[in-house]
Parts: C-alpha cells; sequence; structure tokens
C-alpha cells in the first residue's frame, strides 16, 4: 500500500512540475521582443478587420491593461503606438490621440481618419483631435480620410482658425508621407483644404488614392507611382501621371467626359505601367502591345469582377521573362 501511495505521490508530483513547466515557457516568458512583434500583429488584424469597432486603436490600450508587465512592453515599443485609427469623435478623443502621440515617440506615423456622414465636426474636443494630429504632421507616413466633403471642409475652417484659409497650405508640411487616400468624392470648395498636400509640402508622396481625378486637385501627380481612382477622363491620365508603375481604375471617360459608349475604346499609353487593375462592370480588358502580336497572350488573371493584367509581353514572352522586361504598351478598356 505505502508503494502505491508513494508511485502516486510520485506521479502527482511530475504532472505539477509539467504543468509548471508549461506554464514557465508561455506567453510572458517570451522576450520583450517577440512579445511586441505579437501584440504588434495583434494590433494590425484589429484594424484591418470590417467587424472591428475599436476607437483610435483600442486593441493596444487593452493589451496595456492586462498587467504590469505587458502594459511595460507596450509602452516600450513605440511602433504600436504608430497607427492612429479615429472611427468617430468621443469625449476622450483628444486625450487618446495625445496619448498615442506621446507613446510613438519619434516613429512615422499612420493616420485613418473617418467621420460619419452628417456628423459637425465643431465641438471642443473634436477641435482638439484635428489640431493635435496636424501638429504632428511631419510624421504622418500614410493618411486616409473618409470623410464627405462637407466634414473636410470644417477640418479646412478648424485649422485656419483666425487666418485666412489661402494661407493654410503654408502652415504644414509633410516630409514623410508616401501614401494619401480620400475615400469619397472630393468637390471645390475643398480646395483649402487640398492645398495643404500639394507638391512642395508632400516631396516623399507616390501613392495616391482618389474617387476621379478633377482639375482643382493640386497633387503632385508627375511623381505618383501608385494610383487608384475610380473614374478618369483617359486623355488626361498619361499627361498627369507620367511616372506611373502601378495603376487600378474604373470607368474611363473620353475628352466630352461622358462615360466611353458600347463598341468604342479609349486609349492611352503609359510606358512605366507594370501593374494594370481594371474593374469590370459591363466592359473587358483588352491589351495589345507597342511590339508585334501582344493580344492574346494570356498575360491577365482574372479575379471575380475584375481583371488584374500584370504586364503587357510580347508574342512568344513568358510571365518570366516579362517580369523582367520593360515593354512599351498600350492599354486599352474595350467593350464586349
Amino acid at each position: 500500500m505505502a508503494n502505491n501511495i508513494s508511485t502516486l505521490d510520485e506521479i502527482s508530483r511530475l504532472q505539477l512540475d509539467e504543468r509548471l513547466k508549461i506554464r514557465a515557457c508561455g506567453i510572458g516568458n517570451l522576450p520583450t521582443e517577440i512579445l511586441a512583434l505579437i501584440f504588434s500583429m495583434v494590433h494590425s488584424q484589429s484594424l484591418l478587420s470590417s467587424t472591428t469597432k475599436f476607437t483610435t486603436s483600442d486593441a493596444v490600450l487593452r493589451l496595456s491593461h492586462v498587467n504590469s508587465s505587458w502594459r511595460e512592453t507596450c509602452i516600450s515599443f513605440s511602433r504600436l503606438w504608430s497607427h492612429i485609427h479615429i472611427i468617430r469623435a468621443s469625449s476622450n478623443e483628444a486625450e487618446r490621440i495625445q496619448l498615442f502621440l506621446e507613446r510613438s515617440g519619434t516613429s512615422s506615423l499612420i493616420i485613418d481618419f473617418y467621420a460619419p456622414e452628417g456628423v459637425d465636426l465643431y465641438h471642443p474636443e473634436t477641435i482638439g483631435m484635428i489640431q493635435k494630429l496636424f501638429d504632428a504632421c511631419g510624421r504622418w507616413k500614410e493618411a486616409s480620410f473618409s470623410a464627405e466633403a462637407q466634414s473636410l471642409e470644417q477640418v479646412a475652417m478648424i485649422l485656419s482658425g483666425d487666418n485666412n484659409l489661402p494661407q493654410l497650405a503654408q502652415r504644414f508640411n509633410f516630409p514623410l508621407l508616401e501614401k494619401l487616400a480620400f475615400i469619397h468624392p472630393l468637390e471645390s470648395q475643398n480646395r483649402p483644404f487640398l492645398d495643404i498636400f500639394q507638391q512642395k509640402s508632400t516631396p516623399k508622396l507616390r501613392i495616391l488614392v482618389i474617387p476621379s481625378y478633377t482639375t482643382f486637385l493640386p497633387f503632385a501627380f508627375d511623381q505618383i507611382t501608385s494610383l487608384q481612382l475610380l473614374k478618369t477622363n483617359s486623355a488626361l491620365l498619361p499627361r498627369i501621371c507620367t511616372q506611373l508603375v502601378e495603376l487600378e481604375i474604373g470607368q474611363t471617360f473620353g475628352e466630352s467626359n461622358e462615360l466611353i459608349p458600347p463598341l468604342s475604346a479609349a486609349a492611352f499609353e503609359l510606358p512605366k505601367v507594370e501593374t494594370l487593375t481594371i474593374w469590370l462592370w459591363t466592359f473587358s480588358a483588352k491589351i495589345e502591345s507597342g511590339r508585334d502580336g501582344c493580344a492574346g497572350c494570356g498575360c491577365r488573371e482574372h479575379v471575380g469582377s475584375h481583371a488584374t493584367i500584370r504586364r503587357a509581353c510580347a508574342k512568344g514572352d513568358t510571365h518570366e521573362a516579362a517580369e523582367n522586361s520593360h515593354t512599351k504598351a498600350a492599354y486599352y478598356l474595350e467593350a464586349t
């Protein structure tokens, strides 16, 4: 009997030791750098999720409140605080932004600004939030504005304060800004706000997302290498974006600014384009090379309702060869 009890005690002790080893090897025992990387991945996924309801990167705040060790890890890793995601104007939004600006240190910032349709931005907390964001514009690396034209006009008025709107553009500089996105249509009354992002203020701007092109847009189109827009005038496109490497478009328009009618084609030459994505509704994409016989080479991919054309390749070229070539091509959007 004594031997049996001794054996059971030994088994229990071994099981306890095993549980303690497992606990000791858990996430809490990981090096700070790895733990911070895991937190960063969780944070990024929460921002990308369409079901996430967090305001101003709430994921990081929640992680930092689990225990003292996690809090220390979060605070010590400045990049966790560099993505400022604003979903709504809440009572403590300005305070949150100040916290993120301080804890992000000197890290470059990714700004996602969302204002629901019809929201009034003229509230003390919201005004303070906007002012704090733009005071840190020298650290912006990416900026996305999902706001109606009226909301952008209010932002311009808030930033101008007692000064005249025409002088607004001279007050801000974005030396690190590489990507700029506007989700909703822009209107002429937004010009004072858009002038903030003119060429001399955005020397590194390379990626631009806009609903459509209009003549009042002050962006540095001649330095844009990646452009995404819903509709464009096909005659203007080659002239305003001479450095394009990547292009994603929806509808194309002719000289009269009317949608191209069925059985006609709009052609424009983009010699540097490597990736062309055309969103199709009643149209299909046809590609022809500046050299002979590229049409029908199969150098395209169809995914759902859109087609992605990787590159125009000459007759007989393989996809691998096309990746290393610089074929001069003309792209056509042609009705079926």
